[in-house]
């Protein structure tokens, strides 16, 4: 849940006290001018981070960010240290946090009553109401290449290797992430760009930034050009990338300063290969196009790969994890009974996932050979509930963002 600033000309309500409680000021959601408070929960449904985190902004004293990792209590509120800070640290002088959460939708709004533990002086307790149940909220349009396959959608049962305990449900590119917070709606699109926008039916990162801008829906231009800094992302399912069959998805957008705004799939590529002697062939290759999408789009959310989500010096400590089952995990890193690999291999070759960065350097080579990148060097930001991480396969040296978009920070490749 979130909660946002006072409405203009409205003055902070302090609550009555209730079963002998403090009083507590009230933030209502809405825009003022002046003021602006956020509390973010995830402490429910399917895979809860139990984490709260909070972002408060003042016209004169600037802005803060504080996250708190928590634990339920016996009384059923949730409280914990506040682990990290970027900002004015003297707008919310506190250590701990306590969070009840109140109401019953739709009988009752929901509303959390938040306690601040400040060293040395009286508790601070603020209530927020309920404005949206995303972190974010954030428009994708597909488009298509004439004669490339567009794989959106995967039926979860469509493979009969899976882990147990799958339901039997079609999953959408849209799902993956709203199940995760980050609330993913289609907008316009559903171009269909022709073969000849690329110059040999192989896309270079150029041409490719070039059919963005002219063929999303949602581009907008800014000075010299580039494109503005917006709640937007682009996805091309494209044939071939200029490095041929051993590229299966890109983040190629590193242009100016609103960057990973735009990604593409290769279905031509390895991803839609069928292993001889799959149970199901044509499954496995969806399930491949499927994931590469999501993959890609974490990218452009800033999501590192699993097993490097250590390196450099992060915003905040996070730990790899090499064998997670995500989306940002390569399946091959993933053991599988029958062989670590087994879920992978590609004909003879046994070639491995690879998708790639702006500036081309893939983390597999064809012959899955692994090339030698050097760490990236990451700067630190403004924090957000989801982690940012280098870019797909190689890592690469951040860009300048604005603030107000999506965390979108880019990495340079290293040398190989």
């Amino acid at each position: 849940m979130a909660a946002g600033a006072l409405p203009d000309g409205t003055a902070i309500a302090a609550e009555q006290p209730q079963n002998g409680q403090p009083p507590a000021e009230t933030i209502q959601p809405g825009a003022a001018l002046g003021l602006f408070e956020e509390l973010r929960v995830d402490v429910d449904g399917p895979a809860p981070t139990m984490t709260v985190s909070g972002r408060i902004w003042r016209l004169i004293t600037g802005g803060l960010t504080w996250i708190a990792k928590v634990t339920k209590q016996p009384d059923g509120s949730y409280a914990g240290p506040i682990s990290y800070r970027d900002g004015n640290t003297s707008l919310r002088p506190a250590t701990s946090i306590r969070v009840q959460l109140t109401g019953r939708p739709p009988l009752q709004p929901l509303s959390a009553r938040v306690t601040f533990s400040r060293p040395g002086a009286a508790d601070l307790v603020l209530g927020y109401a309920f404005a949206r149940s995303a972190f974010r909220e954030v428009g994708i349009e597909f488009d298509r290449v004439e004669g490339a396959e567009q794989t959106d959608a995967y039926a979860l049962h469509d493979h009969p290797v899976r882990p147990a305990g799958l339901p039997d449900i079609t999953l959408t590119v849209e799902d993956a992430f709203t199940r995760q917070g980050i609330k993913v709606t289609r907008t316009r699109g559903s171009n269909m760009i022709p073969r000849s926008a690329s110059v040999n039916d192989k896309w270079s990162d150029i041409e490719m930034h070039d059919a963005m801008q002219q063929h999303w829906s949602e581009w907008k231009p800014g000075p010299g050009g580039q494109g503005v800094a917006q709640w937007q992302v682009w996805t091309l399912f494209a044939g071939l990338h200029d490095d041929g069959l051993s590229l299966g998805g890109i983040m190629f957008d590193d242009i100016g300063t609103a960057q990973r705004q735009g990604c593409a799939i290769f279905s031509d590529s390895f991803i839609s290969e069928r292993p001889p002697n799959d149970p199901a062939p044509e499954a496995f290759a969806r399930r491949m196009r499927f994931w590469t999408a999501v993959h890609e789009l974490g990218h452009c959310f800033n999501l590192a790969h699993s097993w490097q989500k250590s390196l450099e010096t992060p915003w905040m400590p996070l730990a790899d994890e090499p064998t997670a089952r995500s989306f940002m995990n390569y399946p091959f890193r993933k053991p599988h009974p029958g062989g670590p690999h087994r879920s992978l291999r590609l004909g003879t070759s046994s070639r491995r996932t690879s998708c790639g960065s702006a500036a081309r350097t893939r983390a597999v080579r064809a012959d899955g050979q692994h090339p030698v990148v050097r760490p990236p060097r990451l700067r630190a930001g403004p924090p957000v509930l989801r982690p940012r991480h280098a870019d797909a396969l190689a890592p690469r040296q951040p860009q300048p963002r604005p603030r107000g978009r999506v965390p979108l920070r880019h990495a340079r490749a290293g040398d190989r």
